[in-house]
């Protein structure tokens, strides 16, 4: 076992136990669902059994990237230029002119073009 896998894998499943302490029902197959691994490469990755290959490191680092670039899912404004910005799961984000724009088409009915 190569030490700088032994750090993801700490890092890893540390992150994992926040999420289920925040969400008791958040599962290993959604965590790797988040991460783009197969649930079985991530469970023998987390014990211990084997390392992740290069491709699934880079997938796991594309998503830890991706998560620090907080930003509107839906506009895409980053978190510094936005007034508010609301997490949701699967770290979905929406800023406070999104949910605004949402409620807008809410109280006038008005739909989504065909």
């Amino acid at each position: 076992m190569q030490p700088e896998l032994s750090e993801l894998r700490n890092f890893l499943r540390n992150e994992f136990n926040k999420r289920k302490i925040f969400k008791p029902q958040y599962s290993k197959r959604a965590y790797s669902r988040d991460l783009g691994l197969s649930v079985t490469s991530l469970n023998d990755f987390l014990s211990g059994k084997r390392d992740l290959n290069l491709k699934n490191v880079d997938k796991v680092f594309k998503y830890l990237k991706k998560r620090t670039s907080t930003c509107c899912s839906w506009c895409d404004t980053p978190k510094s230029k936005a007034k508010l910005l609301i997490g949701g799961p699967r770290a979905q984000f929406i800023c406070k002119e999104c949910v605004e724009t949402c409620n807008e088409i809410i109280s006038t009915g008005r739909l989504m073009p065909q």
